[in-house]
């Protein structure tokens, strides 16, 4: 047995026998491919109290490389942070990535095979984030590329840049929506058999806060 693995079975027997230990909070480590749109979402997202109520968000962007950040390496510095992490049976790891449009990035089937064999939860977006963006305010049924996906998203809240502006919608009610509508074309692109990377448009994102409103309700409910 590792030294580390000796120190968690000592802190969960610690637990077990009711002895006071340092409270554990449950943290999302969220290893993102933008360095700003999504940063700043999910900042607007800390003052959804339904879905982070009782958990914290740590947003990191792996930006020590001079080239574009790809898939793999964001999915290599989720399993990292996860293995060197002495609470991984509390905090979550994942990988927030796009598939990018009309060409996709080149090391996508390599990312995901890799999060799988390491148990590393996904959020992927096709084209882009931007569509998760789209689906607080509406329907997006249709094919798109990344750069129309960005062009709809600034006529729908004034962007001028990458960043999330005062129109964003990023609420309660409006993140419900998106869920409901990245849920209901995972369905369609299941009833016509369209598979992942050919599943445009679609994102994960719906996954990720299900998962985060799981957390936030049972800590609610244990506190409670």
């Amino acid at each position: 047995m590792s030294a580390r693995d000796r120190d968690q079975s000592a802190a969960r027997g610690l637990r077990r026998r009711g002895v006071a230990t340092t409270p554990r909070f449950p943290v999302f480590h969220l290893f993102v491919e933008g360095a700003v749109t999504e940063p700043d979402y999910f900042d607007r997202l800390k003052r959804v109290s339904d879905v982070v109520d009782g958990i914290k968000i740590k947003v990191l962007h792996p930006a020590n490389s001079p080239r574009q950040i790809v898939p793999r390496q964001i999915v290599t510095a989720a399993i990292q942070a996860r293995d060197t992490s002495s609470d991984s049976d509390v905090h979550q790891f994942w990988a927030i990535f796009d598939v990018e449009a009309p060409q996709p990035h080149g090391d996508l089937d390599d990312a995901m095979l890799l999060a799988r064999c390491n148990d590393i939860p996904t959020a992927v977006s096709n084209p882009c984030f931007e569509l998760w963006l789209l689906l607080h305010a509406m329907n997006q049924n249709g094919y798109l590329d990344t750069a129309t996906a960005e062009a709809r998203r600034h006529g729908m809240d004034g962007s001028k840049d990458k960043h999330l502006t005062d129109h964003t919608p990023v609420t309660s009610e409006s993140v419900s929506r998106a869920c409901e509508r990245a849920q209901r074309l995972r369905v369609r692109h299941k009833e016509h058999g369209s598979v992942f990377p050919e599943d445009n448009p679609s994102s994960d994102m719906d996954i990720l806060i299900n998962a985060m409103r799981a957390v936030s309700a049972s800590r609610r409910t244990s506190c409670g």
